[in-house]
């Protein structure tokens, strides 16, 4: 095999490889999924974690473990050999980010004529003075017997000296007569309570977040993506509040209230639930906590 990595200049990087071998890559852990769904596992080879923040996104539209993991070919796992990997990466002073990943591989369990091209395309660009941005991404999978494309649009804005942040992604999955749409937004607020005559609230730090998350029937980004399941949506409300050195025996106290409603898109309860949540540290190192939850019935 053949790895080659080139520092174009300042702002870009090359790096290709040619039949690598990752037999020394660290193991993952063991475990038994008594799930349904796939498990989502860390990437440690090297080729995919040199610069990989381009590539994150809310709805991990790209998941890097897809190239040289398995494919399912006739209800059975195949293991995939890369033969090509090309990774073009960087950012620009002007903090314009841009990265762009092409992969060939072959199964040659199955057949060494059974090749699947794969290609990711990414582009974002900060604004707000650097601290939000907003991108867009594109991959691309196609196989002997299996062909998907996703195209997505995403950004982190944040106002109000960081106070109020927006976060989300939109995408649409087009696959062999299919099409599907998926969204995750999440709107939240920081903070700090001036109640002299509640000196209970009085200059705490209080949190406020929204967060949705729609994933249509035939939306599936697995070929190069992780979704954990689509049919699914979801809608969660929490307030939260933290008051440091309240009195002279309490060094921090935090307490927050969660909603939670989960379901299919045939209006199914998947997991409903409300719960409290405190937490008492005391200036010498104890803790106090307590929690309540309610759990309304759901389809497990």
């Amino acid at each position: 095999g053949l790895n080659i990595d080139f520092q174009l200049n300042n702002h870009s990087t090359i790096n290709y490889a040619f039949n690598p071998d990752f037999g020394q890559i660290e193991q993952d852990p063991s475990m038994i999924n008594l799930t349904s769904y796939e498990p989502y596992f860390e990437e440690k080879r090297v080729f995919f974690n040199s610069n990989p923040s381009i590539f994150y996104t809310p709805m991990n539209t790209f998941y890097s473990r897809r190239i040289g993991g398995y494919v399912n070919i006739d209800d059975y796992n195949y293991n995939m050999d890369i033969l090509h990997a090309f990774k073009f990466s960087g950012k620009t002073s002007s903090g314009l980010s841009y990265g762009t990943i092409f992969s060939n591989s072959h199964v040659e369990e199955y057949s060494s004529n059974y090749n699947i091209e794969s290609f990711v395309g990414r582009i974002s660009k900060d604004i707000l003075r650097g601290n939000s941005y907003i991108g867009i991404m594109n991959t691309v999978y196609n196989s002997q017997d299996n062909s998907s494309k996703v195209y997505s649009i995403d950004g982190l804005i944040n106002l109000y000296n960081n106070s109020l942040r927006l976060d989300g992604q939109s995408a649409l999955q087009e696959g062999l007569g299919s099409q599907g749409l998926g969204h995750s937004y999440e709107i939240s607020y920081t903070g700090k309570l001036f109640l002299e005559r509640l000196n209970f609230f009085n200059n705490a730090i209080y949190d406020i977040w929204i967060n949705f998350e729609k994933f249509d029937k035939k939306f599936n980004i697995n070929d190069l993506g992780y979704l954990y399941r689509n049919n699914f949506k979801k809608t969660q409300f929490g307030i939260g509040y933290t008051k440091t050195n309240p009195n002279n025996h309490v060094l921090k106290q935090l307490f927050n209230i969660r909603i939670n409603k989960e379901g299919n898109i045939d209006y199914n309860d998947l997991k409903s639930y409300y719960s409290f949540n405190g937490n008492l540290i005391f200036k010498n190192y104890w803790e106090l906590q307590f929690s309540y939850l309610y759990h309304d019935e759901y389809f497990d």
